[in-house]
């Protein structure tokens, strides 16, 4: 029987209108809330205030707390797994803290477009949240925003076939892991201030990738999790089951999107299906189609379904109907999932080129393109007037990773 401690009820989080503070953003779906007051256009992808260069390698995205930014990057060549932060400004390094030391997965367990620090860093404007796996095990590390390791819980064993994709989410006291590999899968809610294990649940023997978003929909706080064949919501509160649909495939990346009562989720491997699900007290399945995104996440605007697939073509839907709108090529193929920032959405691809589209339910228009090097993997973040952006230039020992600080 494992023993679980809820803890105490901490204050409920609270972030400003420059905070981006973990995947996917404030909303958990890649847009910058309206109410912000930066949600206007951006022009120009010229502006490019600062670059640094960020040692080691990894996929995980930026994200913003005040004037921070947090990153987690591993150096292969001496095993390393570490969480830096940089001044949101001026793109200084603040701090650097090794997290662990050896005992990396080998090279054959993990995918060629998967790093040794993929999941991003959670922030609950307090604590930075890092999850790496590491000797068969995630473990999950809380910092301090100064940079003092506070705790350090290991969630559970990890059988790596392709290595370690989804990142942390936060919910009011708790820091939740998803953990999806053949030796038995689970989700497991951790205590922001303690590290103590709140609540766990049993998922599948199957290899998947996907992050959680947690959604309210009719007054009722979904985690959404899609996976073996499956869209399943749970309560964020306990891990109780609330409905599960068929859909998507047996191995998924992507992160759930909304719009309004509607869920979309997709995937993947071996199976390809974008599903869309009606959330109204009970959930059923809208419709579906077998245009599907593997890796990267879609978006939703002005009642329509968005995404880029790893062959670079874009499509629109009717969220409603499932109509498609439109088909059409982007620059190249996307790992990293599109934002969206008042009547623009933000999308780069792995060649680092960066591409701001209007809002258009119609077709396809491309505002502005710009190159920022030779891969890119990681999501945007975007924090006020500024966007952040992990790119990489060259390949093999001679790569280097940069973080980019664009304004408008």
């Amino acid at each position: 029987m494992e023993e679980t401690d809820p803890g105490e009820q901490l204050p409920p989080l609270q972030y400003g209108p420059t905070d981006w503070p973990y995947w996917r953003g404030p909303t958990q779906d890649g847009k910058v809330p309206a109410d912000t007051g930066f949600d206007q256009e951006w022009t120009t992808l010229e502006n490019e205030k600062w670059r640094v260069e960020v040692p080691g390698r990894g996929h995980s995205s930026p994200v913003v707390y005040g004037n921070q930014i947090f990153l987690t990057t591993a150096d292969d060549q001496k095993q390393v797994q570490s969480i830096l932060s940089y001044d949101r400004d001026s793109g200084g390094l603040l701090w650097e803290k090794p997290v662990h030391e050896g005992n990396f997965p080998s090279p054959r367990d993990l995918h060629a477009k998967s790093t040794n620090a993929t999941p991003t860093v959670a922030c609950d404007g307090e604590r930075a949240f890092a999850l790496f796996l590491n000797d068969e095990q995630l473990y999950l590390t809380a910092f301090s925003l100064e940079g003092e390791q506070l705790w350090q819980t290991a969630t559970g064993p990890f059988i790596s076939r392709f290595g370690l994709a989804p990142s942390p989410v936060l919910y009011k006291s708790y820091v939740i892991v998803v953990s999806e590999h053949s030796g038995g899968g689970y989700i497991a809610a951790i205590h922001r201030k303690t590290g103590k294990l709140a609540w766990r649940i049993k998922r599948t023997r199957n290899d998947s990738y996907s992050t959680p978003a947690i959604f309210n929909i009719n007054g009722e706080d979904h985690m959404i999790l899609s996976g073996e064949l499956q869209v399943t919501s749970y309560d964020p509160a306990t891990g109780k089951e609330r409905w599960s649909v068929p859909g998507t495939a047996d191995s998924t990346c992507g992160t759930a999107v909304r719009w309004e009562e509607l869920i979309f989720a997709s995937g993947g491997y071996p199976q390809k299906q974008t599903v869309a699900i009606e959330v109204n007290g009970t959930a059923q399945e809208l419709w579906q189609t077998r245009e599907a995104f593997y890796i990267p996440s879609m978006i939703t605007f002005k009642g329509h379904l968005f995404g880029v697939n790893g062959d670079g073509i874009a499509y629109c839907w009717e969220g409603r109907t499932g109509k498609q709108i439109y088909k059409a090529r982007m620059s190249g193929a996307s790992t990293a999932s599109p934002v969206l920032v008042g009547d623009q959405v933000i999308v780069i691809s792995e060649g680092a080129d960066c591409s701001i589209l209007k809002q258009n339910v119609e077709k396809l228009e491309v505002v502005t393109e710009r190159s920022f090097g030779s891969n890119a993997m990681a999501t945007p973040a975007i924090s006020g007037d500024h966007m952040y952006l992990r790119v990489a230039e060259g390949a093999g020992d001679d790569r280097q990773e940069f973080l980019v600080c664009l304004e408008k």
